[in-house]
C-alpha cells in the first residue's frame, strides 16, 4: 500500500493516521455531497484539529471539526473541545477564512471517545446518509 502525505504533514501513518484516513474515506461515500478536507488544522489559539470538514450540497454546507481519540486521554480531549467552545468566534472566523465559504456554526464529531455535547462520527455518517 501507498502512503501520500502532503508537506509539512507530520504523520508517519500507524494507527491514529490509519484511522483517520479510513473516517475521511467515510464522507465521500455520502451521495450528492462534495466534501473538502483538509488535515492537521492549526488555529492561532494553538489547537490542532485531526481534520475540518465542509460538506457542500447545492448552496448549503455544513462545517466539521473531527478528533480521532485512540490516543488521546479523556481529560485531554476534553479540555480541548472546552478551548473549541470557548473560542468559537475566533473558531468560526479562522474556519472561514480556510475553507473559502463562510461558516457561521461547527460541529464537533470524535471517534473513539464519547464526550457529552460531542457526535460520535459514526451517528453523524448515518444521519447524513438518511438525510441526503
Amino acid at each position: 500500500m501507498r502512503y501520500y502525505r502532503i508537506k509539512g504533514c507530520r504523520s508517519n501513518y500507524k494507527s491514529h493516521a490509519q484511522k483517520l484516513s479510513a473516517d475521511l474515506g467515510e464522507f465521500f461515500k455520502i451521495p450528492f455531497i462534495k466534501p473538502v478536507i483538509k488535515r492537521e488544522v492549526s488555529f492561532s489559539n494553538g489547537l490542532r484539529s485531526d481534520a475540518v470538514i465542509l460538506l457542500i450540497q447545492q448552496d448549503k454546507g455544513l462545517c466539521i471539526i473531527l478528533e480521532v481519540c485512540n490516543t488521546e486521554m479523556d481529560s485531554y480531549f476534553q479540555s480541548k473541545v472546552n478551548e473549541l467552545r470557548r473560542n468559537r468566534e475566533l473558531i468560526l472566523s479562522e474556519l472561514t477564512q480556510l475553507l473559502g465559504y463562510p461558516i457561521q456554526h461547527f460541529i464537533l464529531a470524535v471517534e473513539g471517545k464519547r464526550i457529552e455535547g460531542v457526535w460520535e462520527l459514526s451517528k453523524l455518517i448515518q444521519i447524513l446518509r438518511e438525510v441526503v
